[in-house]
């Protein structure tokens, strides 16, 4: 009896740390899948994971890196939007230095 008890203690506990772990991690953790992109994004949007504004960000950066680069699927959405971001800034920059010549 006390055997049965502390397995479906053990068990419940498992379960709840499953249920942390999961709900703690970002939907942009998962990786960049061309096939299901579009819906992604949709998704992010709605669940409001992601502006839509963030989307497009990311949506720029794929067509630029794509551009010059390989294979998106080893990075995840939140590794894009950071790349995002950086490449507004740099674009920023550029901007002003052009302007003060």
């Amino acid at each position: 009896m006390i055997n049965k008890l502390i397995t479906n203690q053990r068990f419940l506990i498992a379960i709840s740390l499953s249920v942390i772990i999961c709900s703690c991690s970002s939907p942009l953790d998962f990786n960049f899948k061309q096939n299901s992109f579009d819906q992604d994004m949709k998704n992010f949007i709605s669940t409001n994971a992601l502006s839509r504004k963030d989307s497009v960000m990311i949506s720029e950066w794929i067509d630029h890196y794509e551009m010059e680069k390989d294979s998106l699927e080893k990075y995840s959405y939140s590794k894009i939007l950071l790349e995002a971001k950086k490449l507004k800034e740099k674009k920023k920059k550029n901007q002003k230095d052009f302007r003060t010549l």
